[in-house]
Order: C-alpha cells, then structure tokens, then sequence
C-alpha cells in the first residue's frame, strides 16, 4: 500500500508538470497580443526560463524567477492598444497574491485586478476595456516554496475572433549597402489580412533584429565575411510568415574609414565613391530661422552640400550644440552633405583666435562623432587674413592634431591664408598641414574671388598647382563678381567639372548691402533664382548639370520613428560641482545611436552610453536633467521623466581675492570697465559692479558696460568678486570718472599727419605716383585726411607718407588710429611701414571698421625691429559691391592713454542723420505700404487706402544692414522725429524697435511737448515733433500682453527700426504719405 500510494504521487506530480492544454473564453475570444512581443522580468531563475518564454506562444517553454517576493514579469505591445483580459497560465510555482498592471509609459502603473487567493493552473482574468501599451503580473507573495513560474502570459483585447493567418513572405530582399562590418537589406513589403506590424531578420537562423520599415542595417560584423540573411514579417496576432528568399553577401575587407576620406587628390564617401561637391553656402550663424525653408530649398536646386556658416561666440551669437544636431538632422533628410565652419576667426592672423576655434569644436565633437558619413569639418573660414604660408601653416599644423586628438574624425577642410584667395599657401605649405593630421583626412579650399579666380588662367594654375602636390581641393567660396573685381565663374565650375574637383557657390540669401549680387536666391524658399544664381545653379557646368548626390543616401530608407524615451532616470550628486545620472536604454526600430543630456532645458552633451556626469556646477543648487534618445536619421525620442538633483555643499567659507587694477573709461553715457580676474579656493562665479557704492550689475568676466549714465558727471566705480556659495571678496581699487560733456567735446589732435606735407595716395604701397590716381585726399577739419575712392576701378589705395629724414619711432610701444568708416559695408585698414632697409614691416593685420563707425585702433609696434621709418603705409581694401566711398583718418598717434577720445568717438558715432540707415528692410507685417524708402534725410511712406486697425503700412531699416545682428543702444536715451502726414484723412504713427535674436516687436507711438499719451494720430498736413524714450514704461509687446507699460526690453541688440502707419477701429483713410524727418537717435 505504501509502494502503491508514492506511485500515485509520482506519476500526479509528473502530470502537474506537464503544461496544460488551454481554449479558454478568453483566450479563444481574441488574439493574443502579447505574443513575441518584447518582454521584461524583475529576475529569471537560469538562462533556460527567460522572461520571453511566456510570450513565445510555445507552451512547452516557461519563464520562472528566483525564489524570494516580490517579482514581476511584463510585456511592452509596442503600441497603445485596447485590452480587456490576461490569461496566465502557471507552471506548479504559482502565484498566491498578485496583481495585474497597465502602463502607458512603463513607469506609472495602474493596478486593474488584484487577488490574494491564487491557486495556481489557468488564471483567466477579464477587467473594464482600457487602453494601454505594457501589461505586468506583480506577485507579492508566492504559492509554494519557490519563485513564480509561467507557462504563458497573453494580453486580449476586444478585437473579436483570434488572427491565425499569417503574412505573405517578403519579396526582392537585397543589399542596398555594405561595409566592413555593416550591412543595409532592403525588402518588398509583405501583405496580411488585417496588417503587418513588423519584420523580423534573420543572419542565418539567428535573430539579428527587427524593424517596422522595409530596411534594416545589421551591424557588429565581422569583415571579409560571408553572411546569409532571410526575413519574416509577422502581425499583430503573433503570426509569423514563411521566410523570404535567401541573400548571402560577403563584407568589405577591414578598414579604417568611418566616413568621407582622402586618397591623394580625391574626396572618397564613405561607400568608396569619389565624391564631388556641388554646393552652396548658407549664412546660418546670421539667419537662424531661416534654416528650414533655406535647407530644402538648397536641396531642391540639385545640389549635394551644403556649407553651414557658424559663430563660436567671438564675434557672432554661439550656435549650440542642439543647434548643430537639428541642422546636420535637416540636410540629412534632404540628402545634403554638410560641411560646418566657424565664421568668427575670418581674416584673424590670430593663433589664440584659431585656437578658440578648435575648442568650440571640440566642445561640440558630440554632435559630430558618428556623423563622419555625412558631416565635413571647415574648421574656420578664411583664418590668417595675411598673405604669408608659414604663419598660416603653423595655426593649423598645431590644432589638426588637438582636433584628433579629441575623438574628431570628419574629414577636415582648410582654407587657404589671404582670405581664402593666397592659394600659394598650399603649394608651400600644405603637405606639411595635410600630414600634421594623424588620420591624413585633410583637404584644403580656395575662395575664387577676384584675386584667386579673376580670369581663367589664374583658376586653372590655382587649381593645377594644388592637385600636383597630390592633395585634394574644393573651391570653398566664388560668386559672379566681387569687391575689386570681375570672376571668371564659367571657368570655376568648367575646369573644376573637368578635374573633379568640388565647388561651392557663396551664398543662398542674405548679403548685404552692396552684395546683393552674391544672392542666389530671391528669397529664403528659392522661388526665384538672381542673377549669380541662374549661372551656378543652371548654367551648362552649373549644378544642376553636374551633382550626383552621394551614396551614403542611396537607398536609404527613410526612417522617421523616433526611439522609446529612455526610462528610470536617476541622478546622483558625489560632489558640489558633479551630477552622475544612469538611465535605461531606448529602443528604436533602427537602433539608438546616443542620448540628449538636457540640464534644466539645455543641451550640455550627447552621450554614447546610458550614463553620463555632468560637471562645472554650482554648490547646493538644484538641477533638473532629462534625457532623449536619438536614432542614425536624427529622430529624437520624447524626453525621459526629468529628475530632479540638488548638488552637494561645498562647505566653502572662504572668499575670493579682490580684483586687482581696475580701470574706467567713459564716454558720455556710458563707462567701460576691466580688471585684472580674482582667485578662489574654488573657483570664481562672477563680480558685482558698484557704482557710488550701489550695485549697477554683475559681470561673469573681466569687464563691463555701465549706461545710463549723465553726461558731465563724477562717479565713483568698485568691483568684488563673489564664488558659489556667496562669498564676497573685498572691494577691488576705486576709480572716479568723469563723464564726457557733450556740449564741450574734446577735438581730436591729429598726430603725425601733420607732421608732414608730404601725404599722397600710393597703391599698395608703391612710390608716389606720377599719374593722378582715382583716390583722392583732401583734409578735415582737424587736420586728419579724408579719401575719396573707387575700388573697382583701383585697388589697394594708401595713405601714404615719406618722412625725410627718415622717422624714429623707438620711443613708441603703441601706434593708435581713429578712423571713420562712413560707408554701409564693412572696410579694412591695414598699417605698414617701411623700415630703414626699405623693407616692407606689416604692423599688423587688416583693422575692421565697421560700416558707419568711428573707432580707436591700437596698432602694437612689435614687428618693427628696426626702429626707423622710411615710408608710412595705411592700406585700404574691402568692402562691397566694388565699394565706391571714402574714410576718414583722424589721427595717427601714439602710446595715447586707454580711452582716448571716448566721449567725442561717441558723439561721432551716434546716429544723427535719417541716412544713417538705408531704410530699404521689407517687412512683411507692412502690407499697406504702396512704397517707401529714404529720399535725402527724409523717411517716406507712401500708405494705401486700405489701412486698417489690422492692416498696416510702414517703413523699417536694419541697424546692421545684412550682418542678421543688432546694435548695442544701451548707451543712448531715445529717438526724436518730426512726423509729417501729407495724407487727406487723419493717420496714427507708432515706433517699432525689433529686439534680440527673435526680433521681438516692441511698439510706442512716442510723446510730444503737450502730449504725454503712447497714441499718436497725425491730422492731415499736421506735422508733430515726437520723442521715443527708450526707458520710460510706454512700450508694448507680446510680452505685455500689447499694453503700454514697459520700457524697452533689450537696448543691447537692436535689430531694426520701423515708423507704423495705420488706423484706428472703424476709422475710414485715403492714400497718402508719411515723412518722417528730423531722424535723431539722442544719448
């Protein structure tokens, strides 16, 4: 009886052990939905019961856990579905207490049955209708002695009879492309009754991966390999069809090459392709909401690249990291090649400013590492404006290297010295830069203007030269015409077409005044080509004719899914200054390339990996951080859940050291600041500014501007630097200032220049002339010299001057300039002297003065060893649209102290005239103008009799004509007009200021003597003398809610100006005009 009854409990168990046959309601009511679908467990006992065992609808295999509580087990559905029921089918380690949970997300669960009396076998489980994409069982105490165990976990939704009908097999699979270790298949879509969900690939009969699109690139191959691949498609019931046809392939032999490289004097893709560039340049770093309707359209002209202008933050508002990543994203998706340069460092001969250059890189390598199929790097445009090799050579010979050294692999451009237009540079110089790059991945560029590419036999020595030192060209910049002179263009593109060589027109939209012909589009969308644009894009060698767009696009499936939001968050604070965050990795159905880092909103970094440390932050602050994922196309996922981080106290007590050495310099409403930086234990974060004792501002560097000041007034400036956790140094040396009169302002001594009779125009620094020349001299009334010149017809006029005997300047460390640039385009000046020898000495390189200003240059006298002057040199050169005007010099001085002239450069420099500006801004808001304009030093507008309280007329000007940046004004107080209406019916009038880089509208319509009110209406022939001040609570904007009530939010970066003709609701008007005269900007 007892051998008997251990039988009988033997051969139970062994039944209890076999998985039971099951057709439930529930599960012959619908299909499972979880099946195959990807799973996740809290722990799996061995590698023989993975959590993907109960979804695999095969019920003799199982997913078990250890043995402890709690545990759970899920499913993702990949989508948002409508479910109504599980079916748990247990193994003997059952569940005693349970529950059953939906997500939308996989982090907030929602509990929709729950039980404390499992007793194991088939669990059928109906609940409400509800949607939802993950589905777990969370067991909180288990029914026997060890863990929880399934047989099956299906999900079932209301959808009715359960799908059994399988897809048809993928058709045509084939290798689109192949690498050494990657591989892209591509496929016919299969059919389904109800609708394919997915495709799963095969690298023989194991799972390489799986995709929702009709293309998958396998990756982690080995090279010089044979491989076989097929492909299922599968639905959402968990059918799967017959495999596709078999492709076997074999992968490149191993390289090195991660993307575009050089092989002698060609450009290869990263497929092995020579490629060509043809192209155009858009102004980005100057036009930043221009990028998606300019991008596209550059696309549309056929061309393959595009090259990306960009700031450092030197001269130009930094583009920033995300900036970047969307941009490379946007030409991807219109198949462009991108080629990044930073515009900042253009005619510097400054190492420091090349450096600069090579660290923002660097800072941004992240958006670059990975993209070295698609991306080239320009490192800075027209670095080393000087014609000189060596010094040129030696820049870029010193940052390649760091460039590499970084992790930067892209392809590298170098422009040549000269502005781009001293190709003999390269001939000298550029093996030796080509093979300072440790990766030997270094072309260079010519920018054909009018000395590199003014006729066909300079192009075609330029570009013969270059490609006998076996090293590889494009022509990086060429238009139509240029400054000083005509350009052989049909030659460019014809002899760069018959030697592969790449070219790229400059530029899409957005030259400025005087340069307009370099446009090749009407405007940003490309619905019109001008002039230099008809010629590039559709002339017989122009791009249209000759792109081929590159390979690595070819057959490239258009992925446009973006990536799951990475999950489970969290950061950690070792440190004051340190945040380490961890996260779960994202799916995609392509695959998860990096991970956006976001600190309270910014991107700091773009990480490889699901973790990354976020540095340089401040003591006990808290900081938010969330994370996207993005994929190989650019997709990024939604963001993770942010997490919240307080950084650790520093428990510093100690307070910085006083700055040292400050110095003011002011001018009539505003002061100039510097001193020598402060030392910290830790570090400094700032410096607050005194003024009088009061606190005016802080400043995170060495300098600052204080406005707002009164003319002829005493103040006293101090300066303490602070740290992070509040310390506050001691006050740094006290300076009293007293502010210009401008009613008594200081008239400039002009120096030397009238120290000889003898000044002349010379050409480049030739001898005087025997023939009158095109530039004339004539003086000021300060004794400076104003000339008159037309570079078109002449080109490199001087102020020129033979002291005799000769001058000895070894007592001077400084030669100082004040020069007035009154033109509206941008000149150069650039000092030289002519020693003792005769030899020629440039003091330094090409000083910008900018359109309509006056300014103080300091010129140091370094390069002047030997210390007599034979022959003084002030070489004029640049500006736009072959420039025909004038400059004036107002001194040539020396060792002048800091500041000199500050007040008076400030007077001549504040607008006083309407023709100060062009007035030649379309703008869109102005839809009742008929015209407008500037007619001498009255502003018009010429109003239709369709103005309304909603349609407007007007006329607007930019205060940095085509340069896409603003005027700093915060040294001046307000704007004064006479407003005239030559209309037959009462209008109003209102100012407009466009501010910042979103060229935000602020409005006022001013005040007069006798009416302090912000509405301004103009009765017929009435003319009313208006003032705008900029600080008085009269403006309104958006942010106001468009209520008069704040001054101007940013006198900083003034990006245009604009007079608003309208109408009041309901209020009739008759075409007329608008003057506006008496145009003054005051301090």
């Amino acid at each position: 009886m007892k051998r008997m009854l251990i039988c009988v409990v033997i051969f139970g168990l062994f039944f209890s052990l076999i998985p039971p046959k099951y057709a439930g309601a529930a599960g012959a009511a619908a299909a499972n939905l979880a099946r195959n679908k990807p799973a996740a467990a809290s722990t799996v006992e061995d590698s023989g019961k993975l959590e993907a065992m109960a979804f695999d609808g095969n019920p003799s295999t199982r997913w078990s856990s250890v043995y402890d509580d709690p545990q759970w087990i899920s499913v993702d559905l990949e989508t948002v579905r409508e479910i109504n029921g599980v079916l748990l089918n247990w193994e003997v380690a059952y569940g005693k207490s349970y529950q059953i949970q939906t997500s939308l997300d996989n982090h907030q669960w929602d509990t929709v049955y729950s039980t404390t009396e499992g007793d194991g076998g088939i669990d059928e489980i109906s609940f409400e209708t509800k949607p939802a994409r993950y589905v777990r069982m969370y067991g909180t105490q288990k029914g026997t002695e060890w863990g929880y165990s399934l047989w099956e976990f299906e999900v079932h939704g209301p959808d009715g009879m359960p799908d059994t009908t399988a897809p048809s097999a993928p058709a045509n699979l084939a290798v689109s492309v192949k690498t050494d270790t990657t591989v892209t298949l591509t496929w016919t879509a299969s059919t389904d009754n109800i609708g394919v969900t997915g495709y799963d690939i095969y690298r023989g009969s194991f799972l390489a991966g799986s995709s929702t699109a009709t293309s998958y690139t396998v990756t982690g191959l080995t090279a010089n390999t044979e491989y076989r691949f097929t492909v299922k498609a599968k639905d959402a019931a968990g059918n799967v069809s017959e495999a596709s046809g078999e492709v076997r392939i074999t992968t490149d032999p191993a390289s090195m090459r991660t993307g575009f490289y050089i092989d002698g004097t060609t450009l290869y893709d990263a497929n092995g392709n020579p490629f060509v560039m043809r192209g155009i340049n858009h102004a980005h770093t100057w036009y930043k909401d221009q990028l998606s309707a300019a991008i596209p359209a550059i696309a549309a002209t056929g061309a393959n690249t595009v090259r990306i202008v960009l700031s450092d933050g030197q001269q130009w508002s930094k583009d920033s990291l995300s900036s970047i990543q969307n941009l490379i994203t946007l030409c991807e998706q219109n198949k462009l090649i991108v080629v990044l340069e930073v515009h900042d460092g253009t005619g510097s001969d400054s190492p420091a400013v090349l450096e600069n250059i090579a660290n923002y890189w660097i800072e941004m390598k992240n958006a670059l590492i990975g993209k070295e199929k698609t991306v080239i790097l320009n490192i800075a445009n027209e670095w080393y404006g000087s014609w000189d090799g060596a010094g040129w050579a030696n820049g870029y010979i010193s940052v390649i290297p760091k460039l590499r050294n970084a992790g930067i692999k892209n392809t590298i451009i170098v422009d040549s010295a000269g502005w781009g237009q001293y190709p003999q540079s390269i001939f000298d110089y550029g093996t030796q830069v080509f093979n300072a790059d440790p990766l030997l991945n270094t072309m260079f560029a010519i920018h054909m203007y009018e000395y590199a590419g003014g006729n066909a036999s300079t192009v075609k020595s330029n570009i013969d030269q270059v490609l006998n030192k076996n090293l590889a060209l494009v022509i990086g910049e060429f238009g139509i015409r240029h400054t000083n002179g005509d350009v052989d263009e049909a030659t460019i593109m014809s002899y760069s077409e018959e030697k592969g060589v790449g070219y790229l027109g400059w530029s899409w939209k957005g030259n400025g005044s005087g340069l307009e012909y370099l446009d090749m589009s009407h405007d940003w969308a490309g619905t019109s080509y001008t002039e230099q644009g008809n010629i590039l894009i559709n002339g017989p060698n122009g791009i249209r004719a000759t792109s081929e767009i590159c390979s690595v696009f070819d057959h490239a499936p258009s992925d446009r899914e973006a990536p799951s939001p990475p999950a489970n968050l969290t950061g950690l604070s070792p440190d004051y200054a340190t945040v380490e965050l961890t996260w779960s990795a994202s799916a995609d159905n392509v695959g998860v390339t990096g991970y956006n880092v976001y600190q309270d909103g910014v991107l700091v970094d773009i990480s490889p990996t699901t973790t990354y440390k976020v540095t340089g932050l401040k003591a006990n602050t808290i900081y938010t951080f969330t994370v996207k994922a993005v994929d190989a196309a650019g997709n990024l996922s939604e963001a993770s859940d942010p997490v919240s981080v307080k950084t650790a106290d520093s428990q510093d007590k100690t307070a910085p050291t006083a700055p040292a050495s400050l110095t003011v310099v002011p001018s009539i409403t505003t002061a100039k600041l510097s001193w020598t930086a402060s030392t910290d234990n830790i570090g400094v974060a700032g410096y607050r500014v005194y003024k009088d004792g009061n606190m005016i501002g802080t400043s995170p560097i060495t300098g600052f501007v204080a406005s707002g000041l009164e003319g002829n007034t005493t103040y006293t400036f101090t300066v303490r630097a602070f740290d992070d956790a509040g310390n506050l140094s001691e006050a740094s040396n006290a300076v009293t200032i007293t502010t210009g009169d401008p009613n008594q302002l200081p008239v400039i001594d002009p120096g030397i220049i009238d120290d000889y009779s003898n000044w002349y125009v010379g050409i480049n620094g030739g001898d005087q002339p025997t023939n009158p020349t095109e530039a004339k001299l004539a003086p000021l009334e300060n004794g400076g010299l104003t000339m008159n010149f037309d570079l078109q017809k002449e080109n490199y006029p001087s102020f020129q001057a033979d002291p005799s005997p000769a001058a000895d300047w070894s007592s001077f460390d400084l030669m100082n300039l004040i020069v007035t640039n009154p033109n509206s385009v941008e000149i150069q000046l650039q000092p030289i002297v002519k020693d003792s020898a005769w030899r020629w000495v440039e003091l330094g390189q090409y000083i910008k003065v900018p359109a309509k200003t006056t300014m103080l240059a300091t010129v140091p006298l370094t390069a002047l060893s030997d210390e007599e002057v034979n022959r003084i040199i002030l070489r004029v050169q640049g500006g736009g649209g072959n420039l025909k005007g004038s400059i004036q010099l107002h001194t040539v001085s020396f060792d002048l102290p800091t500041g000199a002239y500050a007040a008076t450069i400030a007077e001549m420099n504040r607008p006083k005239t309407a023709s100060y500006y062009p007035w030649n801004f379309a703008d869109s808001a102005f839809a009742g103008s008929i015209s407008s304009g500037l007619n001498g030093e009255t502003v018009f507008v010429n109003y239709a009799s369709t103005l309304s309280d909603t349609v407007a007329a007007g006329v607007a000007t930019e205060t940095k004509p085509g340069l896409g940046i603003g005027d700093d004004w915060s040294r001046y107080a307000s704007i004064s007009s006479t407003l005239t209406n030559d209309g037959p019916k009462p209008v109003r009038v209102s100012l407009v200021l466009r501010t910042g880089t979103g060229w935000n509208w602020e409005e006022t319509g001013g005040q007069t003597a006798a009416d302090p009110s912000v509405e301004r209406v103009i009765a017929p022939g009435e003319s009313v003398d208006v003032t705008y001040p900029f600080n008085a609570p009269i403006w309104k904007s958006k942010d106001t809610n468009w209520v008069n009530n704040a001054p101007v939010s940013d006198l900083t970066d003034i990006r245009a100006i604009a007079f608003k003709v309208y109408t009041g609701t309901g209020e009739a008007v008759e075409a007329g005009t608008l003057n506006i005269t008496n145009f003054e900007v005051n301090f």
